[in-house]
């Protein structure tokens, strides 16, 4: 008896202005970016039937963590940074992911729900179009390594996941204009191979010792030497 009162109770709109949901609407979605928030949108819209067109300007998925420091290591565990709908099998031993290892899970996800399919690598979006009329949008792609290819599709919605790292920016503070030294915006240091003369203190013999300060990042060293 208890069981079915709830039920008749539950079934009862929340609020008399409330409806019975009507059959779903198919979308045609424009997806900008394919890094974990871009693969992530992907992947439920086409699960609810949507019809998904996803731009990514590099030749991957990963989005920053593709185009940024080769050494990097991500700040938590697999357990938290993997999606609750798809697991590495790698629980019962937790571990801190490099670049490579996150690359490769984002891979897997987009391959576990065919998410390639919809998915057009190396294209950057140049522009996007509102259309009052049919309150639509228009967006405009061209090849990253074809600049003759280009093309345009129409949608009803577009889902912006280009993240909020894609472009750097840099800091402007009395003095820069005079310093005579390096000023390198994190984005740009991928490797040690971007400091002069190698990529290892044993691979310079006789090279000056490099100050560095670093403006910003927290838990960071914020200054410090190279070799």
């Amino acid at each position: 008896m208890a069981n079915s009162t709830y039920t008749q109770q539950t079934s009862k709109p929340l609020h008399p202005n409330m409806k019975e949901p009507g059959p779903k609407l198919s979308r045609r979605v424009a997806v900008i970016g394919a890094g974990p928030a871009g693969l992530a949108t992907m992947k439920e819209l086409m699960e609810q039937g949507h019809e998904v067109f996803a731009f990514e300007a590099s030749m991957g998925t990963g989005g920053v963590y593709r185009s940024h420091y080769g050494a990097l290591r991500l700040t938590s565990s697999n357990l938290t940074t993997s999606f609750g709908s798809y697991s590495d099998g790698k629980e019962a031993q937790p571990v801190i992911w490099n670049r490579d290892e996150y690359l490769a899970y984002l891979d897997a996800y987009a391959k576990r729900f065919n998410l390639y399919e919809n998915l057009r690598l190396g294209t950057f979006v140049t522009r996007v179009e509102p259309l009052p009329q049919t309150k639509s949008w228009r967006v405009h792609w061209r090849d990253s390594s074809n600049t003759d290819n280009v093309g345009f599709v129409e949608v009803d919605c577009v889902a912006i996941c280009s993240g909020v790292h894609s472009e750097p920016k840099m800091p402007h503070f009395p003095g820069l204009e005079t310093f005579d030294g390096r000023i390198q915006h994190s984005s740009t240091f991928l490797s040690e191979e971007n400091l002069e003369g190698g990529t290892r203190p044993s691979d310079r013999p006789g090279r000056k010792r490099l100050r560095y300060r670093t403006l910003g990042g927290a838990n960071r060293r914020r200054g410090g030497s190279f070799d």
